[in-house]
């Protein structure tokens, strides 16, 4: 420790032996040591029958005794404890008051010391920031590509870049950064100058390809005119022969058709002949057969016209036969029901019969 520093250590007060004091507040537990060496030795190993009143009740009163003693210690342990806690606070509160005192003091210089630190701090970050500045000249936008005006616009600015004073301690980090961003961007010069070369051979090769394939489609228009040409003249000899050899083919097919036409005609009148013929016969034989079948019919129809009146008959015949056996055993009914004369009830059922009984008919 310097001088300085010993001379502005404050001098302390006179400090109390803690320990006595301590040993004075624990020599109020000494009576419940005894006391609980009397416990152990009493209750040591007790086991209580709580089913017997008598030991229930002893159980209860040891527990009371014991709780009586803990009460105590409570109380003693709380009367030492107060004026251990009152000065213990009392001396926090002095401290506390001395201690903001000194920090009050010590604010001024404190502040001054925070303020140049952060100037400080201030200026190292501007250099740092000059520095990255600096060498994000090296970068580019994605917008200039590789543009040769761009990079040698942008070396032209790095190499006016004064590496003075104002770099202070950072002059020579900002001199090696110099150097790299105008390696970097010559490089990206040489690149940019490589790929113009390329392009212009590119677009050399590509024009001198262009014609070429232009050449080529005037030699290919060429060939296929001539082409062109001699299948339109074979086409057309093609074509003047074949008409010729149609027309020719079409007078044989006149010729041919005007002798079919004549043989049709001659096949057709003698077909004509015989369908007259065969049709006069035809008319003839189904005369007679109408005939015929007039006759059957007529027979058929008198055949039928009997059998349907001999049914008819027959039918009717059945019905009267049927209804007169329905009206006599109704007539028998009627007289087995009311014993009536016989005469009467048949001519009720006959009443009956003709529909002068209102409400009643006759069920056949």
């Amino acid at each position: 420790m310097n001088a300085q520093a010993k001379a502005d250590e404050p001098t302390t007060g006179v400090l109390l032996p803690a320990a006595d004091v301590v040993t004075t507040a624990l020599a109020n537990f000494d009576p419940f040591d005894a006391q609980l060496e009397e416990f152990r030795t009493q209750y040591a190993g007790v086991v209580y029958d709580m089913d017997d009143p008598a030991q229930n009740a002893r159980a209860r009163s040891d527990k009371r005794a014991i709780g009586k003693v803990v009460a105590s210690l409570d109380r003693t342990h709380a009367t030492v404890k107060a004026p251990l806690l009152e000065a213990t606070r009392q001396l926090d509160g002095r401290r506390k008051a001395l201690k903001d005192e000194f920090v009050e003091i010590q604010g001024n210089s404190k502040g001054q010391i925070a303020e140049h630190e952060q100037r400080e701090a201030d200026r190292v970050a501007a250099l740092d920031n000059r520095v990255q500045e600096l060498r994000e000249l090296a970068r580019s936008l994605p917008e200039h590509g590789v543009a040769l005006e761009y990079w040698q616009a942008r070396l032209a600015t790095v190499e006016a870049i004064a590496l003075d004073d104002s770099w202070q301690e950072r002059k020579p980090d900002a001199a090696l950064a110099k150097a790299e961003t105008v390696d970097s961007i010559k490089a990206s010069i040489q690149y940019a100058e490589e790929q113009a070369e390329l392009v212009r051979l590119r677009e050399e090769r590509e024009a001198r390809e262009r014609a070429e394939r232009e050449e080529q489609i005037r030699v290919e228009a060429r060939a296929k005119a001539e082409l062109e040409a001699e299948e339109a003249r074979k086409a057309e000899a093609e074509r003047v022969e074949r008409e010729q050899r149609e027309a020719e083919e079409r007078h044989q097919q006149e010729l041919k058709a005007e002798q079919d036409a004549r043989e049709k005609a001659e096949r057709d009148r003698v077909a004509a002949e015989e369908r007259v013929e065969r049709e006069k016969q035809e008319a003839a034989n189904r005369a007679a057969s109408a005939e015929r079948k007039r006759i059957d019919d007529e027979q058929d129809a008198r055949e039928k016209t009997e059998r349907d009146e001999a049914e008819k008959e027959h039918r009717r015949q059945a019905n009267k036969k049927h209804r007169a056996t329905v009206e006599q055993q109704a007539v028998e009914s009627l007289l087995e029901a009311m014993q009536i004369d016989g005469a009467v009830a048949t001519s009720v059922i006959e009443s009956i019969r003709d529909g002068e009984v209102a409400n009643v008919v006759m069920v056949y």
